[in-house]
């Protein structure tokens, strides 16, 4: 994977800050999923615990610099989802992560999702997303459901949820 665009440090401030725009034809990002994750290199999702973790989800880093970055690519590589005419927009503040944008194409339809995560205090999250004529079939043709469901959906989701741990 190979990158192209500017990237701005600022150390003055509070906190220091990073400014990126930057542009690549096919990158891949799986390593920067958990390891043996779903989605992760192992080709298989993690078992579903019985009982979730109650240890904290360590966001500190988050609190620790700003950052606004654009980055747009052909396609990106998320364990075995590629996402085609990736457009994304993060603006990191204070510790409260905005997606302003994360659009692309996927399983033969698009894909819009924007959310916010802020990490003082109780941790909280939002998300909303769109997923226009997805192909079900694209979608789930490793799982359970492969050959079962057919045909185009979408989907319109938002979703909020706040606490410390996936308990």
């Amino acid at each position: 994977s190979s990158l192209t665009g500017s990237v701005r440090l600022e150390t003055g401030g509070a906190r220091p800050a990073v400014a990126a725009a930057l542009r690549g034809g096919e990158i891949d990002l799986t390593p920067l999923l958990a390891a043996g994750g779903p989605g992760g290199r192992d080709g298989g999702a993690a078992p579903i615990p019985a009982r979730r973790s109650r240890t904290p989800i360590e966001f500190a880093m988050l609190q620790t610099i700003d950052a606004d970055v654009d980055l747009s690519a052909d396609a990106a590589i998320l364990g075995d989802a590629r996402i085609e005419q990736l457009r994304t927009r993060l603006v990191l503040r204070d510790g409260v992560l905005n997606v302003e944008k994360f659009a692309g194409r996927a399983y033969g339809g698009s894909l819009d999702l924007a959310g916010r995560l802020a990490t003082r205090g109780v941790p909280s999250a939002e998300v909303e997303l769109l997923a226009s004529e997805v192909s079900v079939e694209q979608l789930v043709r490793d799982g359970g459901l492969a050959g079962q469901v057919t045909g185009p959906v979408t989907v319109s989701a938002r979703m909020r949820t706040s606490g410390g741990s996936i308990a």
